[in-house]
This record gives C-alpha cells, structure tokens and sequence, in this order.
C-alpha cells in the first residue's frame, strides 16, 4: 500500500521531476513511503510462508498464529523497516532517483554514478549498501524462506498424505458393494466438499472437510509464491549483476520496473486471496463474468456468503420460466414465417426449424400483416397447448 502511494506522490515529490511541488523534505517523505514498501514486500511474502506453514505443517490454530508468529512477525518488520530507513535519513541517502519519478536510496547529484566528470557527495557509498541489502539480500533471503518451506509442505501435503492429486477421493466411504446410486451420492458429496473448501481459504475458516481445506490453502501458497517470484527475482538477479559485477547504475527501465513490482503483486495477490469465493459464485451463476464475480468478492471483503442476488443481477429462473422463454422464441419464429405466407387458409405453414404447422381454418388474403400475426398466434397457442397472455 505505501509503495502505491508514493507512486503517486513521486513525480510531484522528486525534486528533479519536471512537475515537481516540493522541496527536499517532500522527497523525504514520499521516499519513505517508497523503501518502506520496498523494503516490507519480502518479509511479507516470507511471512505468507510461515503463515501457511504452520496452519499445514504444524497443525496451529488461527488465534495461537495470532499470538505466537503472527503479532511478533509484524513488530519485528514494522521496527526493522523503520530502523534502516530512519539511517537512511540519517546519512542523508534519500534523493530524487535517475527516473525522475520518485524518490529512493540514491547519490546526490542526481545522476552523479552515471557522469564521469561529475563527482559524488559522501552519501553515494551509504545509497549503494542500502539498496544492495533491500534489493538484493532481503528478496533472496525471502526466496530461501519460501522455497524451504513450500519444499516440506509439498512432502508432507503433496507426497505423504496424498491430497494434491487433480480429482481428489471424497472424505466419504463408500461400500464396495454399493449401486451406481450410492455413487453418484459420493460424486456429489466430493463435488460439494470442493465448493464447501473454496469458501474456507477466506476469512471465514469454517469447519470442513480437511483434505479439501488443505489443498487449497495449498495451492494458495503455490500461487502466493510464483507471483513473487515472477515479479521480484529476475530483477534481483539483473540488479545483482549490474550492482556487483560490472559496477555499472541500473538502467532506467529497471527503476521503473522496481516501482511498479510492489503493486503488480499486490494486485495478483488480491485476485488469488479472492479466487475460492469468486469461484463459489462463478459456479452457483454460471453467466456470471468472472471480472463482476472477482469485483463482487473484493467489495464484500472475500466473503462470497454476504452477497445478494440483488447485486449479482441474476435471479435463478424456474424450468417453467425457461420453457416459456423457449417457446415465445419458437412462435416468434412461426410468426414471422405466417407474415411472408400469401397463403394461408386451410394448408400446412412451414414454421422455420419448428416442422409444419396446418391452419385450422382460411385467413383472407386480403388480411393485413397484423391480423395474420394475431390469427397465427391463437391458432398455433392452440395447437402446443400453451397458455400465454394475449
């Protein structure tokens, strides 16, 4: 969320930016917003890790995660990000970055590394360690967090207790004995179990069946992580390479590749934390678009249970609905075909993909095309034996 903001904030605060409204204290502030995010994104990630690690792997209670990891991880980040930011003020290593665009751990002048003939200040040194500890060191040592923990989770979940296979057994036993009714009773039960366990991974956690509760909660985590990955390692390792090796300034696409990885994976993660409820209402309205089913989750908070069919905009209709529906579109085509047929009275009618409709009686030619239509509707009503309003 802070790196966000201060993607907006940027271009005004950056004292380089061609619509700059602040001074050097603005590019402060907006730059603080900036690391800290930065600097937050992998603890975060580490953290989902743990998270599910112990809700998977050790069996903990929401509340005892609460209590024993979760609170102590959040105050550990919160002074951490702020203790090295707060030395980056310090070392007056907070300026308007290459870009223009926002403000971040850079040598003063701007643009200094990147000029042989212009010479540094004395905080190229500090802007340089600070960016290789949060850009290089923090998300790798993230990456070697997950990886190990994903590795025994997949183990334990995926190899030991067998619950990650495409169509998962039902919790259910079934007699061996038992007629084709009894099975699809268990096709159905599995089938309600999954839709049952979409609706667990969110904030509600209600009580279901384990083995579906716990594949996707896993495949949560597989998707937590390869979004992490895709949007931070590969500019990690180009920034090590370009920091460590051929100690040459990153190139400006790089710059503006980091400012927008926080909300790229912000917004994947969002998608993946709403997907279970989203897909509960893409399964229960077909018809439904997944962009209004994801929209409808994200407002509600990710509970799927608190939206109405008023704000889906789908009722389910009745079969007798459907049917009805069905045959105003079967005699709007024999309708139309009665309008373009000069010869009505007493002879079969050629009723579009609906077969041959024979009049009971004449209709005069001399009929308008409104009394044909009105003639033809009664007549044929008649025929099907369907009541409908006139």
């Amino acid at each position: 969320m802070f790196q966000s903001l201060s993607l907006i904030l940027g271009p005004f605060a950056a004292t380089n930016s061609p619509w700059t409204l602040g001074n050097q204290e603005l590019c402060n502030f907006q730059g603080l917003m900036f690391v800290a995010g930065t600097t937050g994104v992998p603890f975060y990630s580490a953290g989902l890790a743990v998270y599910y690690f112990c809700r998977l792997y050790k069996n903990m209670s929401e509340e005892r995660i609460f209590h024993k990891v979760e609170k102590k991880m959040h105050i550990f980040i919160f002074y951490f990000v702020l203790l090295i930011n707060v030395f980056a003020l310090v070392k007056l290593a907070i300026n308007s970055g290459t870009t223009a665009t926002t403000c971040a751990y850079a040598a003063t002048p701007t643009g200094c590394r990147l000029q042989d003939d212009v010479e540094c200040d004395e905080n190229m040194d500090t802007a340089l360690v600070l960016r290789i500890i949060v850009l290089i060191i923090f998300p790798f040592a993230s990456l070697v967090v997950i990886v190990t923990l994903l590795s025994l989770l997949l183990w334990k979940i995926a190899f030991r207790e067998r619950i990650l296979p495409p169509h998962p057994v039902s919790t259910r036993e079934q007699p061996a004995d038992s007629d084709e009714g009894n099975g699809n009773t268990t096709e159905r039960s599995t089938r309600n179990d999954e839709v049952q366990a979409l609706r667990s991974s969110t904030v509600a956690r209600r009580s279901l069946p384990a083995n579906s509760y716990r594949k996707e909660m896993m495949w949560q985590l597989i998707s937590y992580s390869i979004v992490f990955i895709l949007t931070y390692i590969p500019l990690c390792s180009i920034l090590l390479l370009r920091l460590l090796l051929s100690k040459q300034e990153p190139h400006i696409v790089l710059y503006f590749w980091l400012q927008f990885c926080g909300p790229i994976q912000g917004f994947f993660n969002i998608l993946i934390f709403n997907r279970p409820d989203a897909r509960v209402i893409k399964y229960k309205y077909p018809s439904l678009s997944w962009s209004r089913a994801f929209w409808l989750v994200f407002i509600h908070g990710g509970d799927s249970a608190s939206i109405t069919e008023e704000e889906i905009g789908i009722v389910e209709r009745s079969k007798e609905d459907q049917d009805a529906e069905k045959f105003e579109a079967e005699l709007n085509e024999v309708i139309d075909a009665a309008a373009n047929d000069d010869g009505l009275g007493g002879q079969s009618l050629q009723c579009g993909d609906h077969g041959r409709f024979k009049l009971l009686s004449d209709i005069p030619e001399d009929s308008t095309t409104l009394n044909k239509k009105s003639r033809v509707k009664k007549e044929y009503v008649a025929y099907k034996g369907v009541v409908v309003p006139f």
